[in-house]
């Protein structure tokens, strides 16, 4: 996918933009929102009603950032499936208009969330709960997944980490502000593995 359809559908803003969290942000629920716009609406809930999802219902809960997200910042627990819908471009490249390193999209993403399924025992027909650091990047997966005929899909609209207090801290919502567990340790058997790849 080129720069520039993502920047199409990111409404115009680069993705490094929106990766860094300057894209505005829905007023944030407990209860589930359809995204506007879409010819079958995305389910949007907040990280407290997904973690309600994740325990009460058979759904599976898939992290879609970095590998370096997970490790440094850290991973909700349960986390079922890890596979990252952007990833930094090899070679790295330094984007010096916004000041950080170029991220590329994942081209295998649904093929590898179809395998992370396959190997948890489920199917395109099973909940899949997608969640990311703010939001955006798991929207645009849970729209991809929706266009690869995945029937149940809701997307974690303030992420792990949330969006931004007016100090520009991640603070105000999210997985880990809302005081939700985390891993002790990443799980072998679900973080993505792809060689030379980060």
């Amino acid at each position: 996918m080129a720069m520039n359809v993502l920047v199409a559908k990111f409404g115009g803003q680069s993705m490094c933009n929106v990766l860094r969290g300057l894209m505005p942000c829905a007023v944030l629920t407990s209860a589930m929102l359809p995204v506007p716009g879409l010819a079958e609406e995305v389910t949007s809930v907040d990280a407290e009603q997904a973690y309600e999802y994740v325990q009460a219902e058979d759904a599976f809960l898939l992290d879609v950032r970095t590998r370096a997200e997970l490790q440094f910042v850290g991973a909700p627990d349960p986390m079922d499936m890890h596979v990252p819908f952007m990833r930094m471009t090899t070679p790295f490249e330094w984007d010096s208009d916004a000041s950080i390193w170029r991220m590329e999209p994942n081209e295998s993403f649904v093929a590898d969330v179809d395998a992370a399924l396959d190997a948890a025992g489920a199917t395109t027909s099973d909940r899949v709960v997608v969640i990311c650091r703010s939001g955006s990047r798991s929207l645009e997966a849970a729209k991809q997944l929706q266009e690869a005929d995945y029937t149940d899909v809701i997307h974690v609209d303030d992420g792990f980490e949330g969006d931004r207090d007016a100090s520009g801290y991640r603070r105000m919502n999210g997985w880990l502000n809302a005081g939700l567990p985390i891993l002790d340790a990443l799980p072998a058997d679900r973080v993505y593995r792809e060689k030379d790849r980060n």
